[in-house]
């Protein structure tokens, strides 16, 4: 039997749900090199994809070329998106010549609700063999991400510090990447303005032509830029835009891309603050009430403008993505008196606290341990507030 289990426990639809068993019979001469693309497609597909619930492979005792999957997903959308990925297609096309037959059974759950009671008797705690195949999805899973983003191959042993980057790319690739139910795409849209926040442009690049990778449209990766310019100022966001257009130009997409803005002069400062109303009220213009010769009025009427009339109405990129990557922005840069503001404006605009953890978590190997546990804290406190 393989010995790997890939779950994801999540609330879903039973009515929508899909649950299926592939029946694959594989050549004997490809046996061990399918059963490793088994392991790895089901571990990156649970660890990213949140529509997917479950991949189990397993081998019939009796014959070892018999291989059997159990999938569940959320719904038949999350099936149509699974099979699009990267992952998925690579998986497909690179076991094809390994395959003798394949049949999928689709099945109808007959006690749907105790689908959270599966596997929970296997053992967990102070079980050598789970812990071993722990370590070793963390290289497959680091193996299969890194080749999905960078189109390259982790762990390689070469350069001036392998070891060094042995250590970042497991642990980036390899564990932060499948923490939460985030989507690669979102993950790369918060490594990169992590990034250009640091000013790290070599990194930016890099992480730019990843995202493109993994189904970033240009337009949302230059929304995602465009908006950190109130936070962390226009020479930087310029510097960022420089990075991301040269591997705009060197893939052959034309600049400048299509115009996003919805507001007009006459209408920016409403539409702004339509959305600023909604997710923090006046307490920015609060905090600015004490300044001289009116100018409180004036600073708190550019915020408005600018940050959310010019930015946050624009189109190619949606509210709550938007939100998210800012609050990434603001941890980044250590604003601690600004997160909790901006962690309670992620969560009326529906962000769940979960991903709010998991897009910081995402954010901790380029910011550091001290950086990202003021952000993890302020969280923290406020769960357990609201316990």
């Amino acid at each position: 039997m393989i010995t790997s289990l890939h779950l994801s426990a999540q609330v879903v639809n039973a009515d929508k749900m899909l649950v299926r068993i592939s029946e694959i019979e594989v050549y004997a001469q490809y046996l061990d090199e399918y059963l490793q693309y088994a392991r790895t497609v089901g571990i990156t597909s649970v660890s990213q994809e949140p529509g997917v619930i479950c991949i189990h492979p397993m081998q019939l005792k009796r014959d070892s070329c018999q291989i059997r999957i159990l999938e569940i997903y959320a719904s038949d959308e999350a099936y149509k998106h699974h099979i699009k990925t990267a992952h998925f297609q690579k998986y497909k096309t690179e076991t094809l010549h390994m395959v003798k037959s394949l049949d999928l059974v689709d099945m109808n759950a007959l006690a749907p609700a105790t689908m959270l009671q599966i596997f929970k008797k296997m053992p967990q705690a102070n079980d050598k063999t789970n812990k071993t195949v722990t370590t070793m999805d963390r290289i497959n899973v680091c193996k299969e991400n890194f080749a999905t983003l960078f189109e390259g191959e982790a762990l390689n042993g070469k350069g001036t510090d392998p070891e060094m980057m042995d250590i970042l790319q497991k642990y980036i690739f390899g564990e932060v990447f499948r923490t939460g139910n985030i989507d690669m795409k979102t993950r790369e849209l918060i490594t990169c303005v992590v990034l250009a926040t640091m000013q790290q442009l070599p990194q930016l690049a890099a992480h730019s032509a990843a995202a493109l990778n993994v189904g970033v449209t240009p337009i949302e990766l230059r929304e995602a830029i465009y908006q950190c310019a109130s936070n962390i100022g226009f020479p930087k966001t310029l510097n960022a835009l420089s990075a991301i257009n040269s591997i705009f130009e060197q893939r052959g997409i034309k600049l400048p891309l299509e115009n996003q803005a919805t507001t007009t002069e006459a209408d920016r400062y409403e539409k702004g603050y339509a959305i600023q109303q909604l997710r923090y009220g006046t307490c920015i213009k609060d905090m600015l009430k004490g300044l001289p010769d009116g100018m409180n009025e004036e600073v708190a009427r550019y915020l408005t403008e600018v940050h959310f009339g010019d930015f946050q109405t624009r189109a190619g990129l949606d509210l709550k993505t938007r939100e998210l990557l800012s609050y990434c922005v603001i941890t980044t840069m250590g604003m601690d008196e600004q997160l909790r503001l901006y962690l309670e404006s992620n969560l009326k605009i529906g962000n769940s606290i979960e991903n709010i953890t998991a897009a910081v978590i995402q954010c901790m190997p380029y910011i550091g341990f001290p950086t990202a546990f003021k952000a993890l804290k302020v969280i923290s406190d406020y769960a357990i507030e609201k316990e």
